[in-house]
């Protein structure tokens, strides 16, 4: 691998956490026909987390903050986009989808980046 390749992996492991991934899945209908569903969690252990700006949030009277994370679980992980992950205690939405995170030079792939977000206030 690329010196820089080693670097960017030193500095995201630093910071390792456990997360947790909740995943809804359908599983039928209501008596009222209304979709219900059910929900599993489980956790990858030594997911490196970065922190990512946050923003204000002051819609129609808002005083609120959107925070945001990003985590590098490993391809394996089998997260998708409508999952929610635990970090630090709180629950994240996923914004877009996970990205496969591989050197252009080398080919090496160590894992996926997923941007996270929740809203406080």
């Amino acid at each position: 691998t690329l010196a820089g390749d080693n670097t960017v992996l030193l500095i995201i492991r630093s910071n390792e956490e456990t997360i947790t991934v909740t995943s809804r899945t359908a599983a039928g209908e209501d008596a009222y026909g209304n979709q219900t569903f059910t929900t599993t969690s489980r956790t990858i252990d030594r997911v490196p987390v970065a922190p990512r700006t946050s923003s204000d949030l002051t819609e129609n009277g808002r005083d609120g903050q959107s925070v945001g994370l990003t985590i590098y679980p490993p391809h394996d992980s089998g997260i998708v986009a409508s999952d929610v992950i635990g970090v630090y205690g709180e629950d994240y939405r996923i914004v877009g989808d996970p990205g496969a995170w591989r050197s252009p030079w080398s080919g090496w792939a160590p894992g996926l980046a997923i941007d996270l977000e929740r809203a406080e206030g």
